[in-house]
């Protein structure tokens, strides 16, 4: 058996500001350590913690397919995802703006559609088997309440179900007004 010491293996380098291409400056801002004179270990550390973040991928795979398949079957609307509640839904002037607003605070449309003027039309969610859970149904019903009280039209499409291109045009054709005379 063959022993090989450890101080033959190297270790595998630990992320530091100037693997990130930062100034030791703007490593001190990023990583908020207060004392400009810590040791260069410091700041190592305090960037090695903040090594544990990463890019998110901002929507699931269904959410992707309706994504395309909205801005494919609505060419004349802007559509954007993900978007908070709060930048949708504002509070009217007279009512308690926090006390409202906390409300709406953290929750999220998966899909805004707008016109070509950035005004809202509509506000669609995805549904999957997570809407099932309790807690979750409380949520989706406080947005729906909010959502109906503002006067917007809220969609919901479960994600086994995902509409096609025609069906989502059928669903934002405008209503016909029939006159009686």
């Amino acid at each position: 058996m063959i022993k090989i010491s450890s101080s033959l293996i190297p270790s595998p380098k630990r992320p530091n500001h100037e693997d990130a291409g930062l100034s030791r400056r703007t490593a001190f801002r990023w990583t908020g350590l207060s004392d400009p004179s810590a040791s260069e270990g410091e700041l190592c550390r305090s960037f090695r913690r903040m090594a544990v973040l990463r890019q998110a991928i901002l929507l699931s795979q269904p959410e992707q397919v309706l994504y395309h398949r909205l801005v494919k079957a609505l060419p004349e609307h802007m559509v954007l995802a993900q978007v908070q509640v709060s930048r949708v839904l504002g509070v009217k002037k007279g009512f308690n703006f926090l006390a409202w607003n906390n409300r709406i605070n953290r929750l999220s449309y998966d899909f805004v559609l707008c016109g070509k003027d950035a005004s809202v039309l509509a506000v669609i969610e995805l549904d999957d088997q997570s809407h099932d859970n309790p807690d979750r149904a409380d949520t989706d019903q406080k947005k729906d309440r909010a959502t109906a009280a503002a006067g917007l039209r809220l969609l919901r499409w479960h994600v086994k179900s995902l509409p096609d291109e025609s069906a989502i045009q059928a669903a934002f054709v405008p209503p016909i007004l029939i006159t009686v005379d």
